[in-house]
């Protein structure tokens, strides 16, 4: 079948991606997110264009790496996937923290630990106010940086006694 041989492709993209063949892996995935969509498979081909995203970013093509960032996350929206919704947010934020806009990113990133809380995603929370730290380092918001670092922390050695072994 030409979805399983797309699948498998796309599987090949994720080694070039990780082997920083970044542009080889970019052009897989948005043939896959273009074949996927025509299929009626959304979030196949959301999962593709997040990918795609992903690769853009590396390369520094910030606006391309928005826009795929953006055809994501209304699939994931308009199908009711609301952490695969949110791990876009994520990555949005990522770029406005690359781009300088600090105050955007910093409500991205309110926005996405608020989701993790309540999804009960510790990690995804924690990475949330590491990165909130950060961008209030940038806006010399010091005290806020200490308390975002200092919840991440918490919710990292939670997690981590909740994976420890008995």
């Amino acid at each position: 079948l030409k979805s399983d041989w797309h699948k498998a492709r796309v599987n090949y993209a994720n080694l070039l991606h990780r082997l920083d063949r970044h542009r080889d892996a970019g052009r897989i995935y948005r043939e896959a997110a273009e074949f996927f969509g025509k299929a009626g498979d959304l979030i196949a081909a959301a999962r593709c264009e997040y990918n795609t995203a992903n690769t853009l970013v590396q390369l520094f093509e910030i606006d391309d790496a928005d826009r795929s960032y953006g055809r994501a996350r209304q699939i994931y929206e308009q199908e009711g996937f609301d952490l695969d919704a949110c791990n876009v947010r994520y990555g949005q934020a990522w770029l406005r923290m690359l781009k300088g806009e600090l105050h955007v990113a910093m409500l991205e990133l309110g926005e996405c630990a608020k989701t993790y809380r309540e999804a009960g995603a510790r990690r995804g929370e924690a990475l949330c106010n590491l990165d909130l730290a950060e961008v209030a380092l940038g806006l010399g918001l010091f005290s806020d940086a200490l308390d975002s670092a200092r919840r991440a922390d918490q919710e990292l050695e939670h997690d981590g006694r909740a994976e420890a072994p008995d």
